[in-house]
């Protein structure tokens, strides 16, 4: 695709591009990688309710850590994620003195891979200190240690906040749109997620062309081919 394919009209296949303001020609990216950005794209916007999941998860941390102490438990669902159909992880965050019986998120044995410890997966830098003298729970363990089902909360946690500006983005696309402002968005995918070197992993895309995808996902959801979210690499 030469640059004069983008000045003078539409290319077959993609959105139109509006070369103004910050997005010049020689950083759009080629039909190639276009192509193989859009499902990565749809698979976040397809993947929506176990994000939020996750994101709470997190934000949970930070509330119980700054608030009084309080039990927490939740399933999660795993199948948005590639090679984990029907698996599920409930992740548990006891309240001080909460190994009790009466408690609803007693549990007395951990099975690590369908069973967990919110703090025990909870990456270094979510809260400043450990919390586990507090709650008399397990400390975080070194990520080696932790199992398959485990080690997929720890890295979407991990990354909570690329796919939280992912989203941000599709939805600012619509008000750029409004405004007749168009600009070029530099995307990294994570490297712990996403396969590549940082060339391959690295994709400048423009507002116009995060609208198209959104707008098609919004009016034709179940014409999209589902596409799930990937397994931790390491």
């Amino acid at each position: 695709m030469s640059s004069s394919d983008l000045l003078n009209g539409p290319v077959e296949g993609l959105p139109t591009y509006n070369v103004k303001n910050n997005c010049t020609v020689e950083n759009l990216n080629s039909t190639s990688q276009i192509t193989n950005i859009t499902p990565l794209l749809y698979a976040i916007l397809q993947n929506q309710q176990f994000l939020d999941v996750i994101l709470r998860l997190k934000n949970t941390s930070r509330q119980y850590y700054n608030s009084s102490r309080k039990n927490f438990c939740s399933t999660v669902n795993l199948s948005s994620v590639n090679g984990y159909n029907n698996e599920r992880i409930t992740v548990f965050l006891p309240a001080t003195g909460g190994n009790l019986l009466n408690d609803p998120c007693y549990i007395n044995n951990y099975n690590y891979n369908y069973q967990t410890l919110l703090m025990r997966i909870l990456p270094e830098n979510v809260l400043p200190t450990n919390w586990s003298d507090v709650v008399g729970q397990s400390a975080s363990v070194p990520y080696g240690m932790l199992t398959n089902n485990e080690k997929i909360i720890f890295q979407y946690i991990q990354n909570a906040d690329f796919f939280t500006d992912i989203l941000r983005l599709f939805k600012n696309s619509f008000q750029y749109y409004a405004t007749d402002k168009y600009e070029c968005k530099k995307i990294v995918f994570p490297s712990s997620l996403y396969p590549g070197t940082l060339q391959e992993r690295t994709f400048i895309v423009t507002t116009d062309f995060l609208r198209t995808i959104y707008r098609n996902f919004l009016a034709n959801p179940r014409y999209i081919p589902y596409q799930q979210l990937p397994a931790p690499i390491v």
